[in-house]
């Protein structure tokens, strides 16, 4: 059974913007999101008792004392002081990575899980069957 071509564009969205008589589509562009860089804090497993020691050994009387103007202390030179010396202390233990986040990238998809992705890969081109079971 042939039929014949019809005249008139078929029911649906077109791909024009308008409704004229224009006979050269517009193409929707789709957004390019380029590569965002961020910059994280990563907290190695011995910063927190090298921070808790810090804190520890600080004589925080210190502070107090040089924000005091006559006799009463200077709320906002106390709270900016000791607030400057734990943002010190908490650099001093911890370092920052800069890491790539790319617009298709699921935030549910970190390391642990690629890392267990890669070893049920790995499971099934090996064709080992109970090691694809513990993956």
């Amino acid at each position: 059974m042939h039929t014949e071509p019809s005249p008139t564009p078929p029911p649906g969205p077109s791909l024009t913007t308008s409704p004229s008589c224009c006979s050269l589509p517009t193409v929707l562009l789709l957004r390019c999101h380029t590569p965002k860089q961020r910059t994280i804090t990563v907290w190695p497993s011995d910063a927190v008792p090298a921070l808790q020691d810090c804190f520890q050994r600080t004589d925080w009387q210190i502070f107090r004392e040089a924000a005091a103007c006559e006799g009463e202390v200077d709320l906002e030179e106390y709270t900016s002081a000791v607030l400057g010396y734990i943002s010190k202390c908490t650099e001093d233990v911890t370092s920052t990575r800069t890491v790539t986040e790319y617009p298709n990238q699921k935030p549910w998809l970190n390391a642990e899980v690629r890392s267990l992705l890669k070893a049920r890969d790995a499971a099934f081109r090996s064709g080992d069957r109970l090691a694809l079971r513990a993956a």
